[in-house]
């Protein structure tokens, strides 16, 4: 599970520097002279105050990355916390691997070397102990992650068309499942570049490899054909069979499954409940798809081992992960074997449940254990204070977890979104023809739906809902991952929703399962936006703002019990349908964005946000790192991000003004000119 870190201690990556003993002649004072200073008296001016509470501080260290081999030998050398996490030594010149295979000479003074290339394992913030050390400047998102991110959405999509070409319940069962396993593989790479990326030639080939793989996991489940009982060729006619009442169609699910169970069944045409046919040859699709999606995961097992070996602070989480990811993967090795239908219709449903839950299980009995854990070291302290001291060193330093970046994590899903909404929108173009040219009601179809896109976006971006607050990710473990949990649905419902564009906008009047499709994806998502805004913290003062926090997340859920709705209403025509959807969008989008007019931080609420009770003294995490020959790290307080500040909201931008003048050659003027 990832773990959420804290955001960036001051606004500036050169606060975040402190020098050391090999810093190339640069103090402390002129790099930054907001450091923490750790002989200032313990009051309102020094890092830690008298009272019971301080604010949760970020660990400041500087990686061994950034200085030239020469400096380094210049001056004596004394490791750092980055040397600590990465050494896979304990001797005594075990900062000196370290600082070989890490210290690459940076700048375009600098030829490139191989060591640029092929970079080792890394991983890029870490939880040690109670303490977090974290990167010191903000990290976006690259370039080869955008692509990958597109690749992903493009092969998706064809699940989506899939579903659609033959919509019934039971291709929204095989979307979802196999949408699912194509997610987990996305989100493997997600968290790996995001903790341990480096952009080197490993990973790119790495992001390549999975990109193949989920090429060939979607176009085998695509080969997995349902035909269902369909209306007229006028579409007017009553349907082949007729709909079965709820409890009838739960009794006779109920027979299928006894039924199946106590039979074989072969890879032939084979009938589901509800009158759909699985056509011949669906069990080598489920089998081609599930092979590529273990391959996925074993290439990310072997991940997980190798950093694990290659990085012994981090090995138990590495090890953790990649037994967690084994486990998963197991529920989905009979499907390679096994000919009966009811293994797939039951066992992809009990692995997606365990692995979405597994996160909160760990949660829960880790807060559970730490309590005994902290106890029972207390009782330690209170026999033997030496050799408790020693153990408490020696935990700290063998007990590293990687933490995601919070900034990157958010730039990262927000991209994503945009990148599916693109799909919505490619699917709601139309060529027009000769009787079709100026305004028509395809046109109005086509903007109705680029109005839904953009709506859709607008308020994802604001699915805080708060002029100031605290990200779910940081708020507690709960909101973290269900936040992180929640992009599932809102992507599958995106794209299954745009996949049902196409019909919608091309026919005046679709058949009402493309009209159900389309609905259920919209209903899903606005409920997802609704949960979104309830997962933040709000830091706003009370009272201020035109129309109440409440009122705002509650028109999110109305919208999609609305959206849910509309399907029952027949006579209205997809352009109709379409309108109402755009416009109830719009309807929010200045319900929201007026209703925040007043709304102010309250300086209060952010104090108590980022003050939390001491947990360990940092004295005694000072003698620690002491002991082990690590040099001292400073630390820095919290402070909300930009966007926690606000500065995603409509018109709010505080750097708006703030100049730099440079000089330009007489050449350069002419193309800077507007």
């Amino acid at each position: 599970m990832d773990q959420p870190q804290a955001p960036p201690a001051a606004s500036s990556a050169a606060e975040l520097l402190p020098a050391t003993s090999h810093d190339s002649g640069e103090t402390a004072a002129e790099a930054d002279t907001t450091l923490v200073d750790d002989d200032a008296p313990r009051g309102a001016g020094g890092p830690l105050t008298s009272s019971p509470v301080r604010r949760r501080k970020t660990l400041s260290n500087p990686s061994p990355m950034s200085e030239s081999t020469a400096v380094m030998e210049e001056k004596p050398f004394r490791p750092t916390l980055f040397d600590l996490a990465h050494t896979r030594r304990s001797s005594a010149n075990w900062h000196e691997t370290v600082q070989k295979q890490h210290a690459h000479p940076q700048g375009s003074g600098h030829p490139i070397s191989w060591r640029h290339l092929f970079k080792p394992p890394v991983v890029r913030q870490w939880l040690a102990g109670g303490l977090l050390a974290r990167e010191g400047a903000e990290r976006e998102a690259a370039r080869f992650e955008l692509f990958f991110d597109l690749a992903f959405v493009g092969i998706i999509h064809q699940l989506a068309e899939q579903a659609s070409d033959n919509p019934s319940n039971w291709s929204v069962y095989i979307f979802v499942v196999f949408f699912y396993l194509s997610w987990s593989v996305w989100q493997d790479v997600r968290s790996f570049i995001n903790t341990s990326g480096t952009d080197d030639v490993p990973q790119r080939a790495y992001v390549l490899i999975v990109m193949c793989i989920l090429l060939g996991l979607s176009s085998n489940a695509s080969a997995l054909e349902i035909e269902c009982p369909t209306e007229g060729a006028d579409g007017a006619g009553e349907a082949a069979t007729a709909e079965a009442s709820a409890g009838e169609e739960a009794a006779h699910f109920m027979s299928f499954l006894f039924r199946r169970a106590m039979s074989e069944v072969v890879g032939e045409a084979t009938m589901l409940p509800g009158g759909c046919e699985l056509q011949e040859g669906w069990d080598k699709a489920i089998r081609g798809a599930v092979a590529f999606f273990l391959v996925a995961k074993a290439i990310r097992i072997g991940m997980c081992l190798f950093y694990g070996w290659y990085l012994p602070r981090f090995r138990s989480a590495h090890y953790w992960r990649g037994v967690s990811v084994a486990a998963a993967c197991a529920f989905y090795i009979p499907l390679l074997t096994q000919d009966r239908l009811i293994t797939f219709l039951i066992l992809p449903i009990v692995a997606i449940s365990l692995e979405l839950s597994a996160p909160y299980a760990v949660a829960i009995s880790t807060a559970l254990t730490r309590g005994i854990a902290d106890r029972f070291r207390t009782y330690r302290a209170g026999v033997d204070p030496e050799v408790a001291a020693q153990r408490k060193a020696r935990h700290f330093a063998h007990s590293f977890t990687p933490a995601i970046n919070i900034e990157h994590a958010v730039e990262r899903l927000a991209l994503f979104i945009v990148l599916v909404l693109g799909e919505m929108i490619i699917n709601s173009t139309f060529r027009a023809t000769d009787n079709q040219s100026g305004i028509h009601t395809e046109y109005l179809r086509c903007v109705f739906s680029l109005c839904i896109a953009y709506a859709i976006n607008w308020l994802y971006v604001d699915n805080d809902l708060s002029r100031t607050f605290m990200h779910a990710l940081r708020w507690n473990w709960f909101t973290s991952i269900t936040w992180s949990h929640l992009h599932f649905p809102l992507a599958a419902s995106l794209i299954f929703a745009s996949a049902a564009t196409t019909k919608m906008v091309g026919e005046e009047d679709p058949s009402d399962r493309y009209r159900w499709f389309f609905a259920a994806g919209q209903a899903i998502t606005m409920v997802t936006l609704g949960f979104f805004g309830l997962l933040h913290k709000p830091l706003d003062a009370d009272g201020a703002g035109l129309i109440p926090r409440p009122f705002r997340v509650f028109g999110r859920f109305a919208a999609g019990v609305l959206f849910a709705c509309l399907p029952l209403a027949k006579t209205l025509s997809s352009t109709a349908v379409l309108g109402i959807h755009a416009g109830t969008l719009f309807f929010l989008i200045v319900s929201e964005t007026i209703g925040k007019i007043g709304l102010v931080a309250s300086e209060e609420k952010i104090e108590a946000a980022l003050t939390f009770p001491v947990e360990d003294d940092k004295e005694d995490m000072r003698v620690e790192l002491e002991t082990l020959g690590v040099h001292p790290t400073e630390e820095m307080e919290h402070e909300l991000l930009d966007h926690e500040r606000g500065e995603d909201d409509v018109g709010v931008e505080e750097d708006l003004g703030q100049l730099k003048v440079t000089r330009i050659g007489r050449e350069q003027r002419l193309a800077y000119a507007f």
